[in-house]
């Protein structure tokens, strides 16, 4: 823009750009990678890795990190991870989880608007590694005669 006086005209003036962004879309529901029900027998106990995107939509402007929550057996939600200021951070394994529990994950999205609405979650059971079959015994049946 210029501006015009009896003197002359001004030097253009610097650009002006407006950008518009409201806050990002859910994400997707997260992907189950890796589970692992661990090993009673030496203290390991079951984990649950999952992975997840940014969402499709940003909605103008970039995904600055993401909150993951977790809920058991169907309960409330609770924040499991606060990714909040890592748009990298797009795995994480879960740790320390009980065998036989079922845990439910959902994810939001952060830009620099707000949060987005949580995305759909994903239900996977925590389980462990069955204990050593006994020996088998060899015996005989005798078939029921009637």
């Amino acid at each position: 823009m210029k501006v015009e006086n009896i003197i002359g005209l001004s030097p253009y003036s610097d650009i002006l750009s407006v950008h518009y962004a409201e806050k990002p879309d859910a994400p997707l529901v997260p992907k189950y990678v890796a589970r692992s029900g661990g090993d009673l027998t030496i203290d390991l106990s079951p984990y649950i890795t999952i992975e997840w995107e940014a969402p499709f939509e940003t909605n103008g402007a970039p995904i600055l990190g993401f909150l993951v929550q977790m809920s058991i057996n169907s309960g409330d939600f609770a924040v499991a991870l606060d990714a909040s200021s890592n748009p990298n951070q797009k795995t994480f394994k879960f740790q320390g989880l009980i065998a036989g529990q079922s845990y439910r994950f959902r994810v939001a999205a952060r830009n620099v608007k707000g949060w987005s609405p949580y995305g759909p979650s994903i239900t996977i059971l925590a389980a462990t590694m069955p204990p050593k079959m006994k020996p088998l015994t060899i015996g005989t049946i005798t078939p029921n005669e009637d």
